[in-house]
Order: C-alpha cells, then structure tokens, then sequence
C-alpha cells in the first residue's frame, strides 16, 4: 500500500460478521483488543510491521456475506474518495491545509492505536485550527455554506422570469423563527390507556422508529413495558421522560403509518389517525414538562431524550446540537465500567444525529454544525445489539442503519466535492468530469450491495418495501447531485455570450440528472421516515430552469407535467393525516409546486379541456383526465399484457378490483364496450342457428355497426318494451323462441341494458327475467339460454336504485361494464363472467384486436376514476334531475322519466326540430346531439346547466312566436 494510502483510516475495517442460528450478525472488535497479537487492519499491520514480515491479513479465504460486501464496499468508496484529493488544486489544498506538525485526532491515521486508547480524547473542532478539517477525506463533513440548497438553486438566474417564486424572499430560518412557540398545557392530563394499548403504542415504537433509527435495546423496551403497566412514577426522571417519548413516538408512527399507500384516506381513516396523533401529542408534552432531567445526568439514558421533529427545525437542531456534544463528550473518556450495551447505545445515537443533522445541513443554509460530522470517523459503525425480538428483523434493521449510514457519508462528500463554497468543483468544468464518473460508481456500489428486502428497480414501480422505497429515495437525491454540474455547466452555456468548450457525453450526463430529479419527484411517497425539508423542491426547480432550454427540453417529456400535482396531492394529505399545516418551510415548498410552472402548465391545460365539457351535454364520453388520473397513468405498470407471463400488474388490480364489485368469478380487460359486449356474445353463441333478444335501442342493436350478425353469425330478436321504459318478464316471455321450430333460429342469449337512455331496470326485474330464462326449456345437447347485460352504465344503475352491484351481477352470467361512460376512464372495458367464461373469451378477444401491449396506463386510470368519480354518482344524478323538472317547469314534456344522469326531451312530439335544438345549444356554447338526449356527468358545470336552460327556453318562445326554426337535417348519434 502507497503512502497515500497509508492514511487511509483502518477502523471501519474492524467489522466482523460471523454466522448465527439465522442470517448473519454483526460484531465489532473491540480497542481493548488493540494490546493483543491481533491484526489491527493496517497494511503492514502493527504486529507484522513489528517483526518485519510481510502482512497476509485479509488474503486467507473467508465467506463472505452481504454484510461483507456493504462494509467492503463502503470501505473502498472511501479510499477512492481519499484518492480524489489529487483532483483538488494545489492551491486550494496548501490553503486550507493544516500545519505539519499538527495531527487531527478524528483521522484515524495514527500507526500506534495503543497511544489512542491511553489518550481516548476527543479533541473538538473549536479547539483546532478552523482550516483543519476543510479537506480531511476521512471525515464526511457537509460544509454548511454548500450551494446546492434549494433556496441556492432559487437564486440562479434563470429564475428571474419567474419573480413569483422569490415572492417573499425570506429565508427558511426566518420563517421558522417568525413563528409560535410550541404550545404546551400547563397541567397536561395523563390518557388513560389500557396494557393492550400500551402493547400496541410500543410494539408500533419497534416497528418503526427503533426499525429506522436502532437505539433502543430489547432490555431498555422490556423496563419501559414494565414501568408503564405498573404506573407512571410521578417523578421527573430521565427514565419516566423517556417512557413517555416512547409513547408519543408510538403513537405518533401510528399516524403516519403505511401512507405510501393511502391515497386519499376516508373519513374514518382521518379519523383514526389523527386520533393517534392527538395522543401522541400528549404524551410529548407531559415528556416535555419533565425534559429538563436530560441536563441533570450524562449518560446514554439521558442522551435518548433528543428532538427532531420535521416541522420544527430549528427546535430540533437545538436538540440534536445537545445531543450531538453529549455523545461525543461520553464517546470522549472510556467508560469506568464494562457496559457493552451502554457504549453501542451512544454510538448509535452518534449514527442517528449525525443522519439527522446532515439531512437538516442539506437544505437549511448556513445551519452552524454540531462537530460530528468532524469526528465522525473516529466512530466504530453500529455493532451487536438486542433491538428486535425477531433476529431476522433485527438483523434487517442493522443493514439499513447501515445503508443509511453509508448513503449520509457518500452524499456528505458529494455536497463537499462538488458544492462547498469555496473549493467545490461544480463550477470548473476541467475538474468535475473525473469527481462525477467516480461518485457515480460509489453510487452504483453501494446499491448493488444492498440486501434484496431493500433491493429497488429505478423506474416508478413500487419499491417491494418501505424501506427499499426510501433507500431508492436517496439513491435518487444522490445521483441527481453528483450529474448536476453537468446541468448547470449546459443552463450557463446557454445564457454565456461566449462559447464554452464541450464537455464529453455532456447531454447524456444531464438526462441523467433530470432523469434522477423526475424519478425522486414521482417516487416520492408518503414514507413515515422521510424529512419533509426534502430535496423534491430543488429537483422541481432544476428541472423548471431545464425546460427552457430547448436541447434539454426533450429530456423532461410529459413526465414534469406531472410532478406538481403528485407532490401537491401528497403534501395534503401528510397535512391532513400526519402533521397538521402550521410548518412555513413545509408551506414554502408546497408554494414552490403550486406556483411552478410545470404545474400550472398541466393544470391549465386539464383546466381548458375541462371547461369545454364542463358545457358538452352529447354524452358522458366525453370527460377528460383529471390530475390524479395523469398521476396513475404515469405511475402505472408498463408491462405487456400479453409476452409478460405474470401480464400487467395494473391491469390485473383492475380485473380484481372488478370481481370483488360484481362478486363474479374472473374479470378480463377489453379495448371498448363494443368488443366487450361482442366478446361475450361471440362466447355464449356456440352454434347456429341462434338468436339474441334484446330492447329494439339496445347498444349491440343499433350502435356497434351490426357487428353481432357478422362476428356470431346470430339474428337479433328486437322488442318494444310495452311499458316504453325497459323490457319486462312478460316483454321475454312474449319472444322467447325455443328449439324445436326449424324456420326460427332459438334464443341462445337475452341481453338487457342498464341503464338504457337514462333509465333503470330494477333489480326485481332483472331478477325476474334471470329466473325464467334460467329454467326456459333447451333441447337434448343444446346449451341453457345465457343472461347478458350490457353494463354500460351498471354503476348509474344501482346507485339510482340504491342497490348492490352483486346482487344486480348475479342476475347475469356476463356483463361488460363500460369504464369511459359515466366513470370516466379515457377507455376500456370489463368483461365479468365464471373463471371458465372468461378463458373462452381470451380467444376471442385476441381475434377481435384486443390483446394490447401496455394496457397498464389505462387501467391505472380507470381505478383512480373509480375512486374519484363514483362517490359523485348521486350529485349528477341530483343535477340531472333538477335540470329535468326545470325544462318541464318550462313546458318541455320528458319522452323518459329522468332516474339518473339523462334527460330525453319529447323534440319529436313536440315538432321541434333537431338542428334548431343544436343551434340554440351552440349560440349559448353549449354542445348537444339533436335527438334530444342530455346526459350530465361528473365535469357538467353548473353555470352550463343555467345557460342550457335558458337557451331551450328561448328555443321554445321562439317556436311560440311562430319563427321560422332551422329545419335542417342533421346527423347525431347517442352512445
């Protein structure tokens, strides 16, 4: 090994993993060992050095496991980050170097480790020179006055056209400083909680917090467990503070518990969660009454009590500060005692403030350090430690302590290689290349070292675990650091007057980095453990100023359009369900999306082409995505549906998502209603000579250019219900043909529609109809005469009727539900049917063009149309209505009664005709078909119900007056 090496601190190294009952456990070697004959990890080490042989550690053959591989990678991510100090100018280095004959006591690099463990003192960063520690490798210190802050970002010039982002100006620290003390009950009241609920409050403790931030052992929970079911002692004690922060913070992972997954969370989903918040927050603050006891004793117990709530920075900072100083004043003096448990305590606390105070340093400027990160090298990695009663778990949490550990240090350099004020190289494109392409490959080793629960794909897929979604989070934040001087190099040559010199593979690296941004921005989701001053702003800022350059322009797509309104949509709901909405800094950064113009762009142009069918009354086909279907359409799985053997994930959560509403057997996606209708037919009809019976208006009639003749070979039987509305039990038995007669083809399928121009079939009589068609005579081989509904417009159906979608399925033996007509999915349809129905229909939907590629994008919006239009059912319907009884107030007569979202004017029998009605519609900007239909959905505007009256008003005066009308013959269809 070089000499340069040589300096290289050796103590990481003194990780061992050896093999347990389950999975690997990790041990550290203890200093009290370094007097003994073993190998102190050096090259030569100090034993081999001592009598002149050459060192074989490390060259004897061991199994490796994947803690081996984390830690030998973290290992060689810093010997090379060492390395990098050569690509630092010689100047820089000799003016912030320290003096020779000085030695820092944090670099590990002294030879004799006996020295050390005698000294054992930590020397503090303010008792040394200020330029000691400025490039000292060992230690991953983030320089406070960094420029890659968000608020940095904000004051690149191009960000000048938009002054509504610097609307204030004030920093962060300002806002938070402006604001209200934290509110604290003079004599907060003790819950009362039974043993199950504490149970549960500290197990949600292990599950999370002690998941994230490992400190608290086994032992520690099992006297906090025992003094809380036998009373709070009413003396203010480290240990009661402590048993009452552990509550809150149960209580509080409650809260924020799996949000990853609740999109918009019910009523009473709120409910429960903003309950366990309220009692989280009494519990902090009877612990708060009592934190005074942290600074009356020094040890790890008392060292426990540290702060870091996300909303409130500047409060945490002040107690992590604490903290910070505590653990390395106790990390200073070895202790008088053998405490193995006690000592690994305070390292990990160490490990936790020193994460937590880098992720604040990160976007908080100018925040002074702690000195941890100055020391941080001098700090054994997390050991042996009893937190989780599963060694599986336990073994999990350790690795991700570890990997966050890791990833905190990795991206401490990058801020301080690239980004510190003085010496970083972002801005000298002769130096940053080589930095760049090296973090890099430390980025891609530490993610292919990470052990497979945390394992993640960089895409927008679901991580498999939270804690793999968050790893992927920093992974992201990360590779989007280290290529954004390639960004900023192309956002300046763009603005300079001169030319710059090219930059090899420069536009290749800066989609990277927008690549990096997007992807954090739209993986972002509601991880309990994340810190809300997150660096999503800043990746939503670069890729704002990368939009205005055309060359980088293509790089960003559609993509950005949808950034805004997912962060938008996930800051609500952390404020409803989390945290509350009284945190400025989190209020800067929802300012920053809201008024970014990437949002606004998409949202202005959801906006327009909502306005226009806000006032488009042919039919509820017309609706356009809204935000949260562009959100699922890009979030969507991108799988073919057919060459994926596993098929397409969001389509299968539709099919699901389908068979648990109808309670039907299987479900299978079509392109349109059309080819789901016709797959079903061509299903039942086997064998001519067939026939199917249906109402004389039925869609499979009149709508799908005679496919049912042509595809099934099959005549149609066409009834005029003798009620006018839908047919009924006595219609069917009238034209039911059965075998026998050889000049009538017999009925095979009775296909009925639901609703049909607005109205209802009721339920009774669905069921009517399926009782006698299910016992109607077959001859000897033929097959039962089968049940299909056209299920268009189901969802209308039982919620005008108040009734359950599975007992109105169960009439049926297949239905097709439409998804662009009334829940408004921009197309498709599904097939419900038994499980052997729906493997017939795969052949036929194939032979019909329906074996589409990626048909994830719209299944993914059909489930969030389900979620965002159905509930507003009953308001159209509603709306609907009251437009009905408003044009019949007028003098209009109804040729159907409106019972759900249509009304159907009598223009014939009135003798008005069809193009006056589009006419008079037209000068009011209102759109119609002329056959006197009206169909309201979830976009119908009020304001357009109001002048679609208004103007059939005029439309009937003028007929009134005797005014020539437009008679004109017009073409117009219903669907």
């Amino acid at each position: 090994m070089d000499q340069a090496n040589d300096e290289w601190p050796a103590r990481k190294s003194a990780m061992l993993v050896v093999p347990a009952r389950q999975g690997w456990v990790i041990y550290q070697k203890l200093d009290s060992l370094a007097n003994s004959d073993r190998c102190d990890g050096n090259n030569p080490c100090a034993t081999c050095a001592s009598i002149g042989h050459d060192c074989t550690y490390g060259s004897e053959a061991n199994s490796r496991s994947k803690n081996d591989l984390i830690l030998e990678s973290v290992l060689r991510v810093e010997k090379t980050l060492h390395e990098l100090r050569s690509a630092i100018p010689a100047g820089v280095q000799l003016a912030n170097s320290p003096q020779t004959n000085r030695t820092n006591s944090f670099s590990g690099s002294s030879p004799d480790l006996n020295l050390r463990r005698q000294s054992h003192a930590i020397q503090t960063p303010t008792s040394q020179d200020q330029r000691e520690n400025v490039n000292n490798f060992e230690n991953a210190v983030l320089d406070s006055m960094h420029t890659s802050t968000t608020e940095s970002i904000l004051q690149w010039p191009h960000f000048d056209v938009f002054p509504l982002l610097r609307h204030d100006g004030d920093s962060i620290f300002y806002l938070e400083q402006a604001r209200p003390p934290l509110a604290v009950a003079s004599n907060p009241m003790y819950p009362y909680v039974d043993a199950e609920d504490i149970t549960s409050m500290l197990e949600a403790f292990e599950r999370n917090i002690n998941f994230w931030y490992p400190s608290m052992s086994q032992e520690q929970l099992g006297n906090l467990r025992a003094t809380l079911q036998t009373g709070m002692p009413s003396e203010d004690t480290v240990h009661s503070c402590l048993c009452l922060l552990t509550l809150a913070l149960g209580c509080a992972s409650q809260a924020a518990e799996d949000l990853r997954f609740t999109a918009e969370p019910d009523a009473a989903e709120k409910d429960r969660r903003l309950r366990k918040r309220k009692l989280g927050d009494i519990y902090f603050q009877l612990a708060l009454k009592k934190l005074h006891v942290a600074h009356l004793q020094v040890d790890s117990e008392s060292t426990h009590l540290y702060f870091a709530s996300l909303v409130r920075p500047l409060q945490a900072w002040e107690y992590l500060s604490a903290t910070a100083t505590r653990c390395m004043l106790l990390l200073s003096y070895p202790p008088n005692t053998h405490d193995d448990e006690a000592e690994e305590r305070i390292r990990r606390i160490f490990w936790s403030c020193y994460i937590l105070e880098s992720d604040y340093m990160a976007e908080l400027s100018a925040c002074p350090p702690s000195g941890i990160a100055r020391v941080e090298s001098s700090i054994p990695l997390p050991s042996t430690y009893h937190t989780h009663p599963s060694e599986i778990v336990e073994e999990e949490s350790s690795l991700y302590f570890l990997a966050c550990i890791s990833m905190r240090r990795l991206l401490n350099r990058v801020h301080q290689l690239l980004y510190a004020k003085d010496t970083g190289a972002a801005f000298d494109h002769t130096r940053f290349p080589r930095i760049v392409a090296e973090l890099q490959r430390q980025l891609d080793d530490w993610r292919e070292v990470l052990p497979a629960s945390f394992s993640f794909s960089i895409d927008t897929e679901e991580a498999a675990t939270a804690a793999g979604g968050f790893l992927r989070q920093r992974y992201l934040t990360c590779k989007g650091v280290i290529y954004r001087p390639y960004l900023m190099w192309m956002l300046s040559s763009s603005y300079a007057e001169t030319r710059v010199p090219p930059i090899p593979d420069a536009m290749q690296n800066c989609k990277l980095c927008l690549d990096a941004c997007l992807l954090h921005a739209l993986d972002l989701r509601g991880f309990p453990q994340t810190v809300l001053i997150d660096t999503m702003s800043g990746a939503m800022l670069i890729i704002l100023a990368a939009s205005h350059v055309p060359a980088l322009k293509e790089f960003i797509g559609s993509r950005a359009t949808l950034v805004g309104n997912h962060l938008e949509k996930l800051f609500r709901n952390w404020r409803e369900v989390s945290f509350g909405g009284d945190s400025p800094s989190v209020d800067r950064i929802n300012g920053l999306v809201k008024e970014s113009p990437i949002t606004t762009r998409i949202h202005e142009k959801i906006q327009a082409a909502k306005a226009k069918a806000s006032r488009d009354f042919r039919s509820d086909v017309v609706t356009v995505p809204v935000e949260e279907m562009m959100e699922a359409i890009l979030a969507a799985s991108v799988n073919d549906d057919i060459y994926d053997a596993e098929g397409n994930p969001s389509v299968k959560a539709l099919e699901a998502k389908m068979v648990e509403l109808t309670g039907m057997e299987a479900a299978l996606w079509a392109v349109s209603g059309t080819q789901g209708n016709q797959i079903c037919l061509r299903t039942h009809l086997t064998q001519p000579p067939h026939s199917v019976l249906c109402d004389y208006r039925a869609h499979i009639q009149c709508w799908e250019s005679g496919a049912l003749p042509v595809i099934s070979q099959a005549t149609v039987t066409t009834v005029h219900p003798t009620n006018g509305i839908h047919l009924t039990l006595e219609d069917v038995k009238a034209n039911m043909i059965a075998d026998g007669n050889i000049h009538f083809p017999p009925t095979r399928v009775v296909s009925l529609e639901s609703t049909l121009s607005g109205t209802v079939l009721p339920l009774a009589e669905a069921r009517a109809i399926a009782d006698y068609v299910r016992s109607f005579p077959a001859s000897e081989g033929s097959r039962p005469v089968a049940m299909h509904l056209d299920a268009a417009r189901v969802i209308d159906s039982v919620v005008a009727e108040g009734v359950s979608l599975k007992d109105y399925a169960a009439c049926f033996d297949s239905m097709s539900i439409c998804l662009a007509k009334g829940i408004g999915a921009p197309m498709g349809s599904v097939i419900v049917g038994s499980k052997r129905f729906i493997e017939r229909c795969k052949y036929y939907r194939k032979m019909l063009g329906g074996g589409t590629r990626q048909p994830g994008m719209m299944a993914a919006a059909a489930l969030s149309a389900f979620e965002y239009t159905v509930p507003q059912f009953p308001a159209i319907h509603a709306l609907a209505k009251r437009a009905g009884s408003q044009l019949e107030d007028t003098g209009y007569r109804l040729a159907l009664p409106a019972q759900s979202n249509m009304v159907v004017l009598d223009l014939a029998g009135m003798d008005i005709p069809g193009a006056a009605f589009v006419q008079y519609c037209a000068d009011a900007a209102v759109t119609v078909f002329p056959n006197g239909r009206l169909v309201f959905h979830h976009q119908t505007s009020e304001e357009a119900v109001a002048d679609l009256v208004n103007a059939l008003k005029r439309l009937l005066q003028a007929k009134k007056d005797g005014k020539a009308l437009n008679n004109e013959a017009v073409q117009g269809g219903c669907l």
